[in-house]
């Protein structure tokens, strides 16, 4: 054995040490997963970006709905179908679709996906096997104010793909499981375990991250805009939606682009659809500078909720207003360091739902059954 080979052979037994020490100094007991530090769920996404001591807040559980869950059907057996970005996803075991069912017994069912022009929700349902004839009879289209502006398909307007059914058919379902895939490989991947992700990296990235921002005032990238003192972290990407230019043209083609999704699940599908746009956190607090002491000020809300409201009005879409609802409500609907709605936000837009979908339903059944030749 030469000397070259036993250098990497060396190599190889330290690294391999070293991953061993790693593993067995962890405290939390999931080690398959390798998703072991519980922050990001405790204490929230952006606590989670920046890793400053001050930001470590617990979120609030406050207005989770009691246990048990609703059970989990398959899409054959729902009658509302919830299709939306990352506001759709679950948190501490509930999606808003289980939030809904809570509240009305009726049985949902859930699907997260990232939008573009690929996860259309025609796309999302012809990749689940769904058909016209199934007895879902409401698609509730959930997606965040920054995904409507930052999402090229979306604001230019264009909701489908180009091509026949079967291609996109086919396309959706490689699609899926390529997404599936990466998750996975991520999920098991050890790099992001070994840096950060063992108590040992995790404490150490706490020290540096904590010392950087309290001596020279450096806050990572990803939260351009904070307050101290209340605490309010904000997401860049909602910053960037917030702050990019949306003229008349930019509103009107967002509009229909959900008025093209509307016709065409009703079309399609015979569903009908139930558009629920969440404000951004930024849109809600990033302009309170009498409330928080923002590293930043002077800019103002171009109001693009309430004129995409307008330009949906104008097309007869319908839609949940949340910024209404979410301003009525004195305590915060997102907590601090997180960027997703806490439950208190969950409730009050599953309450709005709830009056819409009752609204809907007692119209159908007020409306006379069409004449048979």
């Amino acid at each position: 054995m030469t000397s070259k080979s036993r250098i990497f052979i060396g190599i190889y037994i330290a690294v391999g040490l070293i991953c061993l020490i790693v593993l067995l100094a962890s405290s939390y007991p999931d080690i398959a997963g390798l998703k072991l530090r519980p922050d990001a769920r405790l204490y929230g996404e952006l606590y989670d970006m920046c890793m400053v001591d001050r930001f470590r807040i617990s979120r609030t559980t406050d207005g989770m709905p009691p246990d048990p869950k609703p059970p989990e059907h398959h899409i054959s057996d729902a009658k509302v179908l919830f299709i939306g970005d990352s506001f759709a996803e679950k948190d501490f075991g509930w999606d808003f679709g289980m939030v809904f069912e809570k509240k009305t017994g009726v049985p949902s069912f859930s699907k997260a996906f990232r939008g573009g022009p690929i996860d259309t929700p025609m796309n999302v349902l012809d990749g689940l096997g769904y058909t016209k004839g199934g007895g879902v009879k409401y698609l509730v289209l959930v997606y965040v104010e920054r995904v409507l502006i930052l999402t090229p398909s979306i604001s230019a307007g264009v909701h489908a793909q180009t091509g026949a059914p079967a291609t996109k058919h086919m396309f959706t379902r490689a699609a899926m499981r390529i997404d599936s895939l990466k998750k996975y490989m991520i999920q098991t991947m050890p790099i992001e375990y070994l840096v950060t992700e063992n108590p040992v990296g995790y404490r150490l990235m706490r020290l540096r991250n904590t010392f950087r921002s309290d001596v020279f005032g450096d806050m990572s990238w990803k939260i351009p805009v904070y307050s101290v003192d209340p605490p309010m972290l904000h997401y860049y990407m909602e910053v960037a939606s917030n702050r990019a230019p949306k003229d008349r043209r930019f509103v009107m083609n967002i509009a229909e682009y959900v008025k093209g999704i509307s016709d065409e699940l009703d079309q399609r599908y015979g569903i009908k659809l139930i558009f629920m746009p969440v404000p951004n956190k930024y849109t809600l607090y990033g302009y309170e500078y009498d409330r928080y002491d923002y590293n930043t000020s002077g800019e103002e809300y171009d109001q693009f909720m309430r004129r995409l409201y307008d330009k949906l009005d104008r097309r007869g879409v319908t839609y949940i207003n949340l910024l209404d609802g979410f301003d009525a409500n004195r305590e915060l609907v997102f907590d601090p360091s997180h960027e997703h709605w806490n439950f208190r936000g969950k409730n009050i837009a599953a309450s709005k739902l709830v009056d819409e979908y009752l609204r809907l339903e007692a119209a159908a059944t007020s409306s006379p059954a069409p004449s048979t030749p």
